[in-house]
């Protein structure tokens, strides 16, 4: 079958896809964007080690699938490439999730037939994957057809009591929406991109950030904007033994797909409102998606919330907390293709003393 590694469009498609890495930020001098050198190395679902086992894992449930797609004379395998190639290109985010739902309805039948027909052992496959997780990240995963699988969030620290009536009247209040600066970072290699907006100050909009990442053959490509208020003492406030209450108010949206005609893709997307940890399960939100052999997986998050926490003025390091999300792709092969979006809008961020 000429399509499978071998179509020109495939070709053309690849280096489409290797656009350059494009950077957004709104330029104010009160509130400063910059670009670290270098990101963090964050608390992650899968690594580089952990994708080479899974690949080695499913090597012999690919080439089956990869003999009977050769053998399809029904013209659905053709069909399915050309479809992929399309959901490949497309560049906006919520028009690439919805085509990948259309193409999900009108080849699952055509999949499903296919690997009915390899007659797989999901259940040893399944354990063997399982086994590579620790067992906070086990406990979390989720499979669905074809051995794809997502992981979610765990061990997230309890929602915190309410914090005690506020006295009145208050002293010092400020609007921290108005003190921020922003942090961003990105790496990556092969074929793909990253899409990064860090915007410290935006009315009438509210502060956000916006992480994207996709990639293809061989790709990975991560990036990671931050928000922090830039609170000091003595100076936003005078520096004594009262508290400060502060009250945040934020929306995340969080999605990712991974779809694939032949091998593994994968992709992640995360925020915290702890912008000082690496590990994303800590106050927020962690999620992966994982094709390791073939067809798609799509996952959608949505999370609003309100946080009020009491603190010390001493505590300078916790009085300037912030909101960071993440987002991260990776393709292992030819005609796999992983992308991720990840976007945090802080709409009330007030701290005031007590």
């Amino acid at each position: 079958m000429k399509y499978l590694l071998k179509s020109p469009a495939l070709f053309l498609l690849f280096i489409f896809l290797a656009y350059t890495i494009n950077v957004y930020s709104q330029k104010d001098g009160k509130n400063p964007v910059t670009q670290l050198k270098e990101l963090p190395k964050i608390k992650a679902h899968i690594t580089k080690e952990i994708e080479a086992q899974i690949i080695e894992i499913v090597k012999p449930v690919k080439d089956q699938i990869e003999k009977l797609y050769k053998e399809d004379a029904s013209g659905n395998y053709a069909a399915y490439v050309a479809d992929i190639e399309k959901l490949s290109k497309i560049t906006d985010n919520k028009e690439k999730i919805s085509m990948a739902q259309k193409i999900q309805k009108k080849y699952y039948s055509f999949v499903k037939k296919i690997w009915d027909q390899a007659k797989i052992d999901e259940a040893s496959y399944k354990q063997k994957f399982i086994n590579l997780f620790p067992s906070n990240v086990k406990e979390t995963i989720r499979f669905g057809d074809f051995l794809n699988f997502t992981m979610g969030s765990s061990n997230q620290k309890p929602t915190p009591p309410p914090a005690p009536p506020a006295p009145a009247p208050t002293n010092i209040c400020v609007n921290a929406n108005t003190l921020f600066r922003g942090t961003f970072g990105v790496d990556g290699g092969a074929i793909g991109g990253t899409r990064v907006i860090v915007a410290p100050a935006n009315p009438p909009s509210p502060p956000e950030i916006v992480a994207g990442a996709d990639a293809a053959i061989l790709g990975i490509y991560r990036c990671q904007g931050w928000l922090h208020n830039t609170v000091s003492m003595p100076g936003t406030f005078p520096l004594d033994t009262k508290l400060l209450r502060a009250t945040k108010k934020i929306d995340w949206n969080g999605d990712g797909c991974a779809f694939t005609i032949l091998g593994c893709a994968w992709s992640t997307f995360a925020y915290t409102t702890d912008p000082n940890t690496t590990d994303f399960s800590v106050s927020g939100e962690i999620y992966s998606i994982v094709a390791p052999v073939t067809f798609l997986q799509i996952l959608t998050k949505r999370t609003s919330k309100t946080e009020e926490t009491l603190i010390p003025k001493t505590d300078l390091r916790t009085v300037q907390f912030g909101i960071t999300c993440y987002a991260s792709a990776s393709s292992s092969i030819f005609l796999s293709f992983g992308t991720a979006n990840s976007s945090c809008a802080l709409w009330k961020w007030d701290i005031c003393e007590e």
